[in-house]
């Protein structure tokens, strides 16, 4: 009988700021008693084993072609150069074509399809569709939502019991602050209201409809919308048609150790997007302490369950009638402040590691 304890890799190729990254270098934090981080560092053309630990190893180095973004090339190089393990874990879609580089032993993380199933343009589903074909070579996926789940169970044919659902948990550092401290620090209106946007320019995020339902608000008056991420012209001249261009502020380099400040100093967080793979924005407002209104699709009610304001219709007006509710409220605010807070209890890395192991358990013994 082999008792030899099964070697494991978390593969991912993204930097601790990013979206993805914050879920693989927390995954491979937890679970560094059990298995290697392997960071593919593209920029820096090289792998290594164990980044920012004591144990950190450079294990190759990798060329890349200069000017050119060869990303699958560097990727699978990278692979060849690394050791042999008995499970490899891709913690994103996007490296799922390097499956059939280790058939049968590989666990591929799905923290989204949009791009294929909601593209924003036809070239980037046909690039991503090509990414994404080794999800039916994987061995097992997890898919970071039932939403998600259901999405690579249609678009791929792929069967049920291959596919399980591990939700993403959310920082320690989104907690509940002091808002005078933090508003004071951040350099914000120490009396107005404050509502709180976070995400991309992508246009499911529907930052018109953010803007429009801010305008209509009854309540929003005198408040200042606060929007954390890249805004596009077409943004910046819809707040002048809406006369609210002097109550925005479009922050667009927000630092990732003041992004929670900013949960913390706001009255109300507004999350209108039409399609999600998980929606880690609104819980870790939840976690702030922070009251969520958000759009009632895809993984968003896994993530704020009851915990939150859902709204269904893609209507400002009915928008700006639940921020009304809100924040006329006091003792509804706080309510939703109150089970928001224990909705984001129920997120934490140690339980997503935890069922992450399970999953290379179910392998490695299959």
């Amino acid at each position: 009988m082999n008792d030899r304890r099964p070697r494991i890799a978390i593969v991912n190729d993204q930097p601790r700021s990013s979206g993805t990254g914050t879920y693989a270098w927390h995954l491979a934090e937890s679970l560094s008693a059990s298995a290697d981080h392997l960071f593919l560092d593209y920029r820096g053309g090289r792998v290594l084993r164990n980044p920012g630990s004591a144990g950190e190893q450079l294990m190759a180095r990798v060329p890349r072609v200069p000017l050119i973004d060869n990303r699958p090339w560097f990727w699978r190089r990278c692979l060849r150069r690394s050791p042999p393990y008995d499970v490899v874990h891709f913690t994103s879609q996007n490296m799922s074509f390097l499956c059939g580089s280790v058939p049968g032993r590989s666990v591929v993380t799905c923290l989204d399809i949009i791009p294929v199933v909601a593209p924003e343009g036809l070239l980037e589903r046909y690039w991503r569709s090509r990414l994404y074909s080794g999800l039916k070579r994987a061995g097992r996926i997890i898919a970071i939502s039932r939403a998600t789940k259901q999405d690579v169970m249609r678009r791929y044919g792929i069967a049920d019991d291959k596919v399980d659902v591990v939700h993403l948990g959310v920082d320690d550092q989104y907690r509940p602050r002091a808002r005078q401290e933090v508003r004071q620090a951040l350099g914000l209106p120490r009396a107005a209201r404050i509502v709180l946007h976070v995400g991309t320019a992508a246009r499911r995020k529907r930052v018109p409809l953010l803007l429009e339902a801010f305008a209509r608000a009854r309540s929003c008056r005198d408040a200042v919308l606060v929007r954390i991420g890249r805004a596009r012209p077409e943004h910046r001249g819809l707040a002048r048609e809406l006369g609210i261009e002097q109550r925005v502020r479009f922050l667009e380099n927000v630092p990732g150790d003041r992004l929670p400040l900013y949960y913390s100093a706001a009255d109300l967080f507004l999350f209108p997007s039409s399609c999600e793979g998980f929606g880690l924005p609104p819980l870790e407002a939840m976690a702030s302490g922070c009251p969520v209104v958000a759009a009632d699709n895809s993984s968003i009610p896994e993530v704020v369950g009851d915990a939150g304001v859902l709204v269904g219709p893609d209507d400002p007006a009915a928008w700006a009638g639940e921020i009304d509710r809100v924040l006329d409220d006091p003792g509804r605010a706080a309510d939703l402040s109150r089970r928001g807070l224990a909705r984001a209890a129920e997120f934490t890395w140690e339980r997503t590691a935890r069922m992450t192991e399970e999953q290379y358990r179910r392998l490695s013994s299959g």
